[in-house]
């Protein structure tokens, strides 16, 4: 079983909401994905648990994941970390120790779970470019440019959408089937890999950067909980689909608990 660590955005940008949190238990400073957060029951807890249940049945594993989650939701863990530092002037830059643990990521032996849009997209946009800090519109444009390319390799007969989607839950769920999805015939890491080659300053990281993004299971963050009606949300994320464009296909088999659970089931052990 892989080592799971979870990697959110960034700590709070200076505004009075986000002062420095009043202390509970043994925390005062804030820390990356936050216990006290209100979102980290749905936003942590909610796909480590669905892990667990996706696992039920294999002992062995069950409580090896166990062991895990123990370890990732202490007050401050190691296991969870942030890609960006605190956000100022209206740019994201990538954190100090970054560098030396994209160096030390062994996707054979970890698993990094990336929530969050502007995280998946600024982790893809660093890695390739190794350009440290841009704004959010240089990231997105950035990643949408990255699927196109992905895109072009795209074959007749695959599963995936027809068309890129425009809403950032629908994004984030093509990437998430770019990096964590099956591929047992080869076509998305045919599509990852042309992408890459176009958009990466160095071609000779092409494989290294293709093992590290799929040593990643891309999740939602607030972009799946803030619009209604939620299950519609969700579907886009899990489908890759436009709200407008959903009706064109069946709803998925699974709530979406379930469908984070089983994938990063399914990468922990593969």
């Amino acid at each position: 079983m892989r080592k799971l660590y979870l990697v959110g955005m960034a700590p709070p940008a200076d505004k009075k909401r986000a002062a420095e949190p009043f202390p509970c238990g043994a925390l005062s400073a804030l820390v990356p994905l936050d216990p006290r957060h209100g979102v980290f029951p749905n936003l942590v807890m909610t796909p480590l648990l669905a892990t667990l249940h996706s696992l039920q049945g294999q002992p062995e594993l069950v409580t090896a994941f166990w062991e895990q989650v123990n370890a990732i939701v202490c007050d401050d863990s190691a296991r969870r970390f942030n890609l960006f530092s605190k956000p100022s002037g209206g740019y994201l830059e990538v954190a100090p120790d970054m560098p030396a643990r994209l160096d030390a990521f062994d996707p054979d032996a970890e698993l990094w779970c990336v929530f969050g849009y502007w995280t998946v997209g600024g982790l893809i946009s660093y890695l390739l470019t190794g350009v440290p800090k841009r704004s959010e519109g240089e990231i997105e444009s950035y990643v949408r440019e990255f699927v196109r390319r992905a895109y072009e390799k795209r074959p007749s007969d695959s599963d995936l959408p027809p068309a890129i989607p425009k809403t950032k839950a629908a994004l984030s769920g093509l990437i998430h089937r770019f990096c964590a999805g099956d591929d047992p015939g080869g076509a998305v890491t045919l599509m990852m890999r042309h992408a890459i080659e176009c958009m990466s300053t160095d071609k000779s990281r092409t494989e290294r950067s293709l093992r590290l993004l799929r040593g990643c299971v891309p999740l939602p963050h607030n972009e799946a909980y803030q619009l209604v009606p939620f299950g519609k949300v969700h579907n886009c994320f899990m489908l890759g689909l436009d709200p407008s464009t959903q009706e064109e296909r069946a709803p998925p088999p699974e709530p979406l608990w379930r469908f984070m659970g089983r994938a990063i089931h399914r990468r922990l052990v593969r």
